[in-house]
């Protein structure tokens, strides 16, 4: 998926979020008989979802995987070009990844600040594994669903090896390792630094 892509989607979920939002006013009207407080939650909250899907529809560079990702275009169209690794979990290339089922969110492997995996059920029934990963440019989520239990440890092992600073496991000490990390890629993004975690 390049840039291309990427704008596609995000001209997507802009039109999803104002359809619902123009669809929430006049339900939010038309409960004004029942319910005052429902009727005006949902005419507040349709007005911005139509609001901030139309203005994210028209200046794509508003919407918050831009925001939180300024580079996401050009990571996207790199990745595309220099992929070296699929499957129908991830997509990968020597320097970065991101979840086939989240286009909008790569990231560079040395930005991988935490992993850790969690287990996913359904009414206490395991039905798969989340490989959750910490970085700076917005955490990624890797659902893997309906696998052999080793395929979420493999995944995990292949970015592992490639992550040069990150911690593996949900403690206390690994979620503040990551924080400090963040922190410190924000502030060298900020002050024009090259963003190495050294």
């Amino acid at each position: 998926m390049d840039g291309k892509a990427v704008l596609k989607k995000i001209a997507f979920n802009s039109v999803l979020l104002a359809v619902v939002g123009v669809i929430l006013v006049p339900v939010g009207i038309l409960m004004f008989t029942t319910s005052v407080l429902a009727a005006i939650a949902l005419v507040i909250g349709g007005g911005l979802m139509a609001f901030f899907g139309i203005r994210n529809k028209m200046d794509p560079f508003k919407s918050s995987p831009l925001k939180e990702n300024p580079d996401l275009l050009t990571m996207a169209d790199e990745l595309a070009a220099t992929t070296v690794y699929q499957d129908k979990f991830i997509c990968m290339s020597e320097k970065m990844m991101r979840s086939k089922k989240d286009p909008l969110h790569i990231t560079y492997f040395e930005e991988i600040y935490c992993m850790y995996i969690r287990k996913e059920t359904t009414n206490f029934i395991p039905t798969g594994k989340d490989i959750m990963l910490l970085t700076p440019r917005g955490d990624l989520r890797i659902s893997i669903y309906a696998q052999k239990k080793d395929v979420a440890d493999k995944i995990a092992n292949t970015i592992l090896q490639r992550a040069p600073y990150c911690r593996v496991g949900y403690t206390n000490e690994n979620l503040n390792y990551a924080r400090s990390m963040k922190e410190n890629w924000k502030a060298g993004r900020s002050s024009g630094g090259n963003n190495t975690n050294m």
